[in-house]
């Protein structure tokens, strides 16, 4: 029997994601084509929303407009 990602396992897949993207802290990605290059990698949305929750109340994140965030630089420097 395989082993569910847990939380921590998406949000070092999301940070692994955006750190691909060669962004910037200031710099703006759009969540949604991520959370699809992530369900592709196996993760489902059950996974994914709470990992981008919880990186967002830890300040690595900034609500943008529509699909899009903006990289805190506390963020930058976790990748």
């Amino acid at each position: 029997m395989a082993n569910l990602p847990t939380i921590e396992d998406a949000e070092l897949a999301i940070l692994r994601h955006i750190s691909s993207l060669n962004i910037r802290g200031g710099e703006i990605f759009n969540a949604m084509i991520m959370k699809i290059e992530l369900q592709k990698k196996g993760f489902s949305s059950t996974e994914i929303d709470p990992a981008m929750d919880n990186l967002f109340q830890k300040g690595f994140f900034e609500a943008g407009t529509g699909p899009f965030m903006k990289l805190t630089d506390a963020g930058y420097k976790a990748l």
